[in-house]
């Protein structure tokens, strides 16, 4: 198994998208799911996990925020779902990846988050581009 923790700005849309809030940029999506496919086909399972902002719209009633839907919406039309988040806490996203990651008994993981050990940051300017991917993927390994 394999763990993706993401954050959606910067990575599934990018800076010039953030004057709509909740904005996706339609290439990064896609390009995300082509790394989830490409983690999957290399390495087995792969899980998304959300570590934005954005998971505080996910409703622990089965009911999403809007945005938080079509999030959903536009993974699942590349292939991915996002089934999972880390913790929402007052310590900050590491603690909450590390708390995680003890919960699951991850194995291999990349963060897209300073302060990880397993990082790869994305340019916020471009989002996740295909060139992204292989370099991502080094990381795994």
């Amino acid at each position: 198994m394999t763990y993706l923790f993401f954050d959606v700005d910067g990575v599934l849309n990018r800076e010039a998208d953030w004057v709509n809030k909740f904005a996706l940029h339609a290439p990064c999506v896609k390009a995300f799911g082509k790394l989830c496919s490409t983690i999957a086909g290399k390495y087995g399972e792969v899980t998304p996990v959300l570590i934005s902002t954005w998971r505080a719209g996910i409703g622990a009633n089965g009911r999403n925020s809007p945005q938080v839907d079509a999030l959903k919406s536009a993974l699942a039309s590349v292939g991915v779902s996002v089934t999972d988040s880390t913790p929402v806490s007052n310590k900050g996203r590491q603690a909450e990846v590390n708390y995680y990651l003890r919960r699951h008994s991850a194995g291999r993981y990349v963060v897209d988050d300073p302060g990880s050990i397993n990082l790869y940051v994305t340019n916020y300017k471009t989002g996740l581009v295909e060139n992204d991917i292989v370099k991502i993927i080094k990381r795994i390994q």
